[in-house]
């Protein structure tokens, strides 16, 4: 992801929205709209030796440190995720519509 300055609200698009998806090295990855934050989620398959591992055990660099890993549910269930997510120390966020700045890093998509 890249970032800009911010200049308003975080989307328009309903909380969860699935913004991206494409496969990178192999992985599927995702971008969800959080509404207030994006959320980035990469599938790891199940012949993987990362796969059904908790994410405090996955040691990677992503931006905030990894905060999700778990099955998938409705049409992905059964497939294993990890994430993380961009509402950190000086990203922007924006809560219910109300514009409140924890800093000035707005995350947008390519």
């Amino acid at each position: 992801m890249t970032q800009e300055k911010n200049n308003g609200l975080y989307s328009g698009n309903e909380r969860g929205a699935e913004i991206k998806r494409d496969v990178y090295k192999g992985f599927t990855y995702k971008i969800l709209d959080m509404g207030t934050h994006p959320c980035a989620y990469v599938q790891i398959p199940k012949d993987h030796m990362l796969y059904n591992v908790g994410y405090d055990s996955i040691r990677i660099d992503v931006h905030g440190g990894l905060t999700y890993a778990g099955l998938g549910k409705g049409k992905e269930e059964g497939e294993y995720w990890i994430g993380w997510d961009y509402a950190h120390l000086g990203d922007y966020y924006d809560h219910d519509k109300i514009t409140t700045v924890s800093g000035d890093k707005k995350w947008t998509i390519p």
